[in-house]
Order: structure tokens, then sequence, then C-alpha cells
């Protein structure tokens, strides 16, 4: 089973002055990373977390940042709530963080999966 905790990303900025936003999107779309979230996790539910990657998808002109959990046991409502922020804290903080810092394509963009007041969202599939 997986789970999937989204949200609208921060930004996207670049150092390149000329592109459109359709450049930007396209760009970003599909981008992810090989780092672990549950790699990081330690909390009484880990053990029913597999893994769980970060990407980067374009749903209806919106850039979304999406941490999808392989889930080997169903979670709690409360367990539910404290992945949901401690992979917003990821996205700020941790994995995520260092999207802002380094560009991650030839476009040279800069991802801010996270921002303040940031409205998540997450379920299974």
């Amino acid at each position: 089973m997986k789970l999937i905790v989204k949200a609208i990303c921060g930004a996207v900025q670049s150092d390149i002055d000329d592109l459109t936003e359709d450049q930007i999107l396209e760009a970003v779309d599909g981008l992810s990373n090989d780092n672990d979230f549950v790699e990081y996790l330690d909390d009484d539910y880990c053990n029913k977390l597999e893994s769980g990657y970060m990407s980067f998808k374009v749903i209806n002109g919106k850039l979304y940042v999406m941490t999808t959990y392989e889930v080997n046991e169903k979670l709690t409502s409360v367990e539910m709530d404290k992945l949901a922020e401690y992979t917003q804290g990821q996205w700020s903080d941790g994995i995520g963080e260092s999207f802002e810092q380094f560009p991650r394509t030839e476009l040279e963009l800069y991802i801010s999966p996270w921002y303040r007041d940031q409205k998540i969202e997450y379920y299974t599939v």
C-alpha cells in the first residue's frame, strides 16, 4: 500500500531571467529525490513504513511536492497526522532544504518544497 503526503510547493526560482512559467513547470515535473524519508524517522510507528521518497508533480498548472511512502501496515489517524507533520518538517528543514540551496535542473532551478502555513493532504492508494 502507498501513502502519499502532498502540498503545493512554496516557490521555484531560477538564475535565468527569461524563463516562462510553463518552461519552469515542465522542467521540474517528475523531478525526484533518492533520499529515503523513513531512514530519518524515529517514532513508534516507523516499523509500519518501508520507504518514502519525495517527488514533484504538476497538477492543473500548479507544482506539488509529494512524498510517497510504502506502507506495510495501516497507520492510525494519529500516526498519519504525525507522519504528515514529520514529512513537512523534512520538506522545510531536512531533505527538501537542499532543493533550495542547489539548482536541480539544467535551467538552474531552485525549488522550495515548503512554505509557512502550507496546507498538506494525505491519502492512501
